[in-house]
């Protein structure tokens, strides 16, 4: 494996791939109970490198540590939908409770390398281009606001925009859930899970450390363009 002893003190390592797997219906792929050998690792399906697999990361890890799942149950546990037996600790504890204490590592150790979100350094146009590979004539709606040339109207309401352009006013407008830190509001914002954040603060509260990655927010100026919605 390239860069293994990044790895000799993981618990569990999680692998991200932007690829769809062979099956469509699968988010991924892990080995039950693999926590303490060589099968500590998950392979876990992130389409588009959108980083909005959050809950097919952590049923693949349960997995690994001997806790299966089905594939609805974890989703209604977050949204608090109704009360599971399986949305408690008990079968996690009773799992973790019959592996050594040794498999555990690192103790009580962060991890060091803190990083940007993916909003702050990935290429809109390119993305949209890969999101819509089908319409080579799609492009990133707002791209005057990533250059920083808006200013009045909020840039997105935690929503990745693709436009196919008629015209210089008139086109069809493709949303879907916003990537990970990518810019919100009128002011010093972004968006994390869906909701429109300060950016300062959630950067103070979550990368304690920094990120040279990160770049600060930048004036705008207005422009109006008239747009029909489509669903994606």
């Amino acid at each position: 494996m390239q860069n293994q002893t990044q790895f000799e003190n993981a618990t569990v390592i999680v692998m991200l791939t932007s690829y769809s797997f062979h099956d469509q219906s699968q988010t991924g792929y892990s080995f039950l109970g693999g926590l303490c050998s060589r099968d500590q690792v998950a392979l876990v399906s992130d389409v588009h490198a959108l980083y909005r697999c959050l809950e097919d990361v952590a049923r693949h890890i349960l997995r690994v540590m001997a806790v299966d799942l089905e594939e609805d149950v974890l989703e209604k546990c977050v949204k608090n939908e109704t009360a599971l037996p399986q949305c408690g600790l008990d079968m996690l504890n009773a799992s973790l409770g019959r592996v050594p204490h040794d498999c555990f590592r690192p103790r009580g150790q962060e991890v060091s390398q803190v990083t940007s979100l993916p909003g702050d350094v990935v290429d809109l146009q390119k993305l949209c281009e890969i999101m819509y590979s089908h319409k080579p004539e799609i492009k990133h709606c707002f791209v005057r606001e990533d250059t920083g040339m808006h200013r009045f109207k909020p840039v997105f309401n935690c929503e990745l925009t693709c436009c196919i352009w008629k015209n210089m006013v008139d086109g069809t407008l493709h949303k879907t859930t916003s990537i990970q830190g990518l810019r919100c509001g009128v002011q010093n914002k972004f968006c994390v899970n869906g909701v429109c954040y300060n950016r300062e603060d959630w950067i103070r509260e979550h990368l304690p450390n920094g990120s040279v990655d990160i770049r600060p927010d930048v004036p705008r100026q207005k422009t109006v363009f008239k747009l029909t919605q489509s669903t994606q």
